[in-house]
């Protein structure tokens, strides 16, 4: 079930993980900034997360997004698609062109 609100009204998507996962994502340095990460998207139009390599940017950021509610058809100004771009990725494939 996706979508429902929680008691102060926040629109989130419940997930179920199971207990390997769970304890996988909180062995990432990203986990624990969570917090942070969120209220720096919800202040920013833009937003720049630097940092070190298997911190969990990539795997983890978008899943705090999903969970609350960006991209989900039917959260208001949360609607709309989570992109993710790997620069080095991007810069590779465009030199190669």
């Amino acid at each position: 079930v996706a979508g429902p609100l929680s008691r102060t009204g926040a629109f989130y998507v419940p997930v179920q993980r199971t207990p390997a996962v769970v304890a996988s994502r909180e062995g990432l340095p990203i986990f624990g900034e969570e917090q942070r990460v969120m209220e720096a998207v919800g202040e920013s139009d833009t937003l720049l997360l630097c940092g070190e390599t298997g911190s969990g940017k990539t795997t983890q950021v978008p899943q705090f997004l999903y969970e609350a509610g960006y991209g989900h058809p039917d959260a208001g100004q949360r609607r709309g698609l989570v992109g993710v771009t790997q620069p080095r990725r991007v810069a590779a494939i465009a030199m190669a062109q």
